[in-house]
């Protein structure tokens, strides 16, 4: 299974609070629903937003004085400048402000962007409760597929670590030991870690690839696994092991 980034060609998430987006950028509450690409398609702050924090999170022209204690970034969009921030910790860079540059004048963007105070100027928790919903959709769609994908590479070649990242979040290392006595054991180990950003996988997600890697193991009989294809589970992982009763349906 290919490593991918996870949206626009990056490696992490691209959101807008809803106050910049309402106050500054004039959008409207439904709006905060849409897609960052149609965003985009009709505002040239989100398009600048887009297309250059996909290639990198952060930039050059820093902006301190703020009254948040966050490094944050100038974003130029013609006219108009718009204040960046990388969220390292939940893999997330957002557009916390914008406003028309006016050099020199009191109501430019940059006294602007310092007047905010924190709590206008930092994502809320409904921007972040947003975000985690849409981080949660993508992770459910991909469990329809690649849990599968994964577990099929791992049965055409028994005894052999597969690796993947499911919804190019969580790290996983399947492998699939056949003996004289099928049906076959799996044992499959997931990273502990979200990427990008250093937050820990969701119990609940956890319990949801457990089910999806290993569908013929009730939850309540999962035995958790010390050792895959006969090395130690790493640190940072947890692994499950159970029999895989669907394998010859599955070739």
């Amino acid at each position: 299974m290919q490593e991918v980034p996870t949206e626009h060609g990056s490696p992490y998430a691209l959101r807008v609070t809803a106050r910049c987006l309402t106050e500054d950028l004039g959008f409207a509450t439904d709006d905060l629903a849409r897609p960052i690409e149609q965003l985009a398609e009709t505002n040239a702050v989100v398009s600048a937003f887009l297309e250059r924090r996909a290639q990198l999170p952060i930039d050059q022209d820093r902006i301190r004085g703020l009254k948040a204690s966050i490094v944050a970034y100038s974003l130029h969009a013609g006219a108009f400048r718009g204040l960046t921030w990388h969220d390292e910790r939940n893999g997330v860079v957002w557009l916390l402000a914008a406003r028309f540059h006016r050099s020199g004048r009191r109501d430019d963007s940059y006294p602007y962007f310092r007047a905010l105070h924190r709590e206008d100027l930092l994502p809320s928790r409904e921007d972040y409760r947003r975000h985690f919903d849409a981080q949660a959709r993508t992770f459910a769609k991909a469990l329809l597929q690649e849990p599968a994908e994964l577990l099929r590479q791992a049965r055409a070649r028994p005894g052999g670590i597969c690796t993947g990242r499911v919804a190019d979040r969580i790290d996983v290392r399947v492998v699939v030991m056949e003996d004289d006595h099928p049906p076959p054991l799996v044992t499959v180990a997931f990273g502990l870690r979200l990427h990008p950003g250093t937050t820990d996988v969701p119990g609940d997600w956890l319990v949801q690839l457990a089910a999806a890697f290993l569908p013929d193991t009730p939850f309540d009989q999962l035995m958790l696994a010390d050792e895959l294809a006969g090395g130690p589970v790493r640190a940072d992982e947890v692994a499950f092991c159970g029999l895989d009763e669907s394998a010859d349906t599955d070739y």
